[in-house]
């Protein structure tokens, strides 16, 4: 069966959008509640808990489902993605739908490189954490879905309670976090602020996954509701080491380099398409 070439399109423009909205979308003490563990108890059980998963993730696979939602796409159907994490500094996603891969992303560093396959079109920004908002874009993807932010020792003497087990709140350079965690020392919530730029992970399910909990049921959503994801992991798998092919950046000859004012255009008359 033949598809025309604006079905096509649509599936890479919501691909792009799919990139843009993972990475876009980068007190006073107080007594634990009756039958809560001390924040002491608490803190340690976090730090094992996202050691153990930060163990992993020098090669990671994961296949996902993603929802995407908000002012920018409305409402969209669900896509297929895989994604793979060689942390600190890489992550590699590919997005998919009946017609095949509608977007290959890689993350390295600083620098992000999307291709459109349907569209024989990529898009390589350098100096990416300016743009988006986040210092290392790979490393941050990689935090969001681990689940992997690392509260400084003092900054727990300063947790507050909460319903269900403490809220920390610290600095990362330019950066303001605060974190809510459960009192098995599981992340719950976490929002993130640089300047202007507000973003919202809320982790809502987890598994055991191999003795380590991973959570498996996501949302990210920036402060003014542009965009919404919500992420569920369907497989996780761990490997020794990194597939070094699979991260490797390939730009065909044929290819030609979008601008990110191009992609933000391709999103918008797509998006508009009755």
């Amino acid at each position: 069966m033949r598809t025309s070439r604006s079905a096509r399109r649509g599936d890479a423009s919501v691909g792009a959008i799919v990139f843009a909205s993972l990475l876009a979308l980068v007190p006073g003490c107080a007594r634990a509640p009756r039958g809560v563990p001390s924040f002491d108890a608490i803190s340690v059980r976090h730090a094992e808990g996202r050691a153990r998963r930060e163990a992993v993730l020098g090669a990671m696979r994961a296949d996902v489902v993603l929802r995407l939602d908000g002012r920018a796409t409305g409402r969209l159907p669900a896509f297929a993605a895989s994604v793979a994490i060689a942390a600190p500094d890489r992550v590699r996603l590919q997005a998919h739908a009946l017609l095949g891969v509608v977007l290959d992303a890689a993350v390295r560093e600083d620098s992000v490189l999307v291709r459109l396959p349907g569209e024989r079109a990529a898009f390589l920004l350098g100096g990416a954490g300016e743009s988006l908002g986040v210092t290392r874009p790979a490393a941050f993807v990689a935090r969001v879905l681990a689940a992997t932010w690392r509260p400084p020792a003092g900054a727990w003497g300063a947790a507050r309670a909460d319903s269900a087990g403490c809220t920390v709140a610290w600095r990362d350079g330019a950066d303001s976090l605060e974190l809510s965690v459960d009192a098995s020392g599981r992340p719950h919530t976490l929002r993130f602020e640089r300047g202007v730029h507000v973003v919202h992970v809320h982790y809502e399910e987890w598994q055991s996954v191999r003795g380590r909990e991973f959570p498996t049921a996501l949302s990210v959503r920036d402060d003014e509701g542009w965009v919404r994801a919500r992420v569920r992991v369907e497989d996780l798998r761990f490997s020794a080491r990194a597939d070094e092919d699979w991260f490797e950046w390939r730009i065909p000859s044929t290819t030609r380099v979008l601008t990110w004012s191009d992609i933000r255009d391709l999103i918008r008359q797509e998006v508009q398409q009755p």
